[in-house]
């Protein structure tokens, strides 16, 4: 009554105490994750037959991917620079991984497409990333990897939201809007 401002209730500041520190386990476990990442990146790389390095490796796999595209959409693809991605292509189109093809909508471009090569590579690495993650996950059952996968997939959306700048619908001004709204993932859930 003395005009200072109330405090939370008890069960609501324990709750966002346990929240904080849940996400600060899950970051914790995060960063300890992408050290492992990075760890058995080069041991996968080790056991490549062609050692295309991650760079190399990810523009590969858009163009699988996303079909034949243009430099600067190949660029866009993976969030790089036209300039960077123009040399690590010519670095692939040298060593047989990838061709370029006249662009049918404009002759004054090119698209690029992966040889034989270099979806030989592709597939080699997928072979050697399945195998690794099935040592991995060996003794969990259907149901805990269906689970998993959700809920990983929840968070790579989550992950991906809080990197893209969207409009604040309160200030105009702002470059992003926290927290993000409710979006569907990729699997029709809803993220929250």
């Amino acid at each position: 009554m003395g005009g200072t401002a109330s405090a939370l209730p008890s069960s609501d500041a324990s709750t966002t105490a346990n929240r904080s520190t849940e996400v600060a386990a899950v970051a914790s476990n995060v960063i300890d994750l992408v050290r492992a990442f990075a760890k058995a990146k080069v041991r996968m790389m080790q056991d490549a037959e062609h050692d295309v390095d991650r760079a190399a490796h990810l523009l590969l796999r858009s163009i699988e991917s996303n079909g034949a595209m243009r430099v600067s959409g190949l660029a866009a693809s993976v969030g790089s620079d036209v300039s960077t991605v123009s040399r690590q292509v010519s670095a692939l189109v040298k060593e047989g991984l990838l061709e370029r093809r006249a662009d049918p909508g404009d002759s004054r471009a090119s698209l690029l497409v992966p040889t034989n090569a270099g979806r030989a590579v592709i597939a080699r690495h997928d072979q050697i990333r399945a195998a690794f993650f099935e040592r991995v996950l060996a003794d969990w059952d259907v149901d805990e990897l269906r689970h998993f996968a959700r809920l990983l997939e929840r968070f790579g959306d989550s992950y991906q939201r809080a990197l893209t700048p969207e409009p604040s619908d309160q200030d105009t001004n702002a470059t992003t809007s926290w927290p993000p709204s409710d979006r569907p993932t990729k699997s029709g859930g809803i993220v929250r």
